[in-house]
């Protein structure tokens, strides 16, 4: 990235001095019941806990997205056991009836 006050080391400094001028001019107006050492503190703890604030945000929704996909793989898993149960349910009934059959057809061989 270039400077837009030049390219030399000199206009770098006077740059950044004046960046840094410009956001202490705008901190001491914000905080002038402080002391100045106190306001450099001030800005650093505050630029601190926003940051470590979006951290936490960012995490809280990460968290939030995963509990979501494990909600839903829990239900598809539950979906998954329903059927199964289901299924084996039907074959259970399908032997059970095929039993009654040859049952009825063992007592009643006109049937056959």
């Amino acid at each position: 990235a270039t400077c837009p006050y030049g390219d030399d080391s000199a206009s770098r400094k006077d740059a950044k001095a004046h960046f840094l001028r410009r956001i202490h001019q705008k901190w001491v107006s914000r905080y002038r019941h402080l002391d100045p050492s106190q306001v450099t503190l001030t800005v650093l703890a505050e630029s601190w806990v926003r940051a470590l604030g979006d951290i936490v945000s960012a995490q809280q929704r990460a968290v939030s997205k995963l509990k979501a996909q494990l909600e839903e793989q829990r239900s598809r898993l539950r979906s998954a056991r329903l059927k199964r149960i289901k299924q084996s349910d039907g074959v259970q009934l399908f032997s059970e009836q095929k039993a009654k059959v040859a049952v009825m057809e063992a007592n009643h061989p006109q049937l056959v």
